[in-house]
């Protein structure tokens, strides 16, 4: 698998994402129509999209403070 973006390296990630796959075997025999099916959906991709936002937030703060420290050196 090839990584395009830093989150995709983290194990919680990975496992986040065979999480969605199992979830996803679970719905295929839950009504569509249900707010079950819905809410367990929604659920389950949301754990990867906060890993992944919670990846980028840290690595914006660790290059601002790369950045800030630079220019007191300087």
């Amino acid at each position: 698998m090839t990584v395009y973006f830093d989150h995709e390296k983290l194990n919680v990630y990975k496992r986040s994402i065979e999480f969605i796959n199992l979830v996803e075997k679970y719905l295929s025999s839950i009504n569509k129509n249900s707010n079950i099916y819905y809410q367990l959906d929604r659920a389950a991709n949301s754990i990867s999209l906060n890993i992944a936002e919670g990846k980028e937030n840290i690595q914006q703060k660790t290059n601002a403070n790369s950045l800030i420290s630079q220019g007191v050196q300087h």
